[in-house]
C-alpha cells in the first residue's frame, strides 16, 4: 500500500516573512534558574504529592516586591 501525495499551488495564499524578537531579554527581573528569553522548556516532573502543581501556582502569582518577584 502506497501514499499518493500530490502538490497544488495555491495563488491566493501568500507567505511572508516576519520579523521576530525570540532572542530579546522578556523578562530581566526573573531570579535563577528561570530563564528570562523566550524559546525554552522548564519540565516539572514527579510522584504525586510532592507539590509540583504548588510551585508552578507560587511561580504564576508571585507578588512583587521592589520590582522582584518574590518566589
Amino acid at each position: 500500500m502506497s501514499l499518493d501525495i500530490q502538490e497544488q499551488k495555491n495563488k491566493k495564499l501568500k507567505i511572508v516573512n516576519t520579523a521576530n524578537n525570540l532572542d530579546k531579554e522578556i523578562a530581566p527581573e526573573l531570579p535563577d534558574p528561570l530563564p528570562n528569553y523566550s524559546g525554552f522548556n522548564f519540565v516539572v516532573s514527579g510522584p504525586s504529592g510532592p507539590g509540583k502543581t504548588t510551585l508552578l501556582t507560587s511561580l504564576k502569582t508571585a507578588h512583587k516586591k521592589n520590582g522582584i518577584p518574590q518566589t
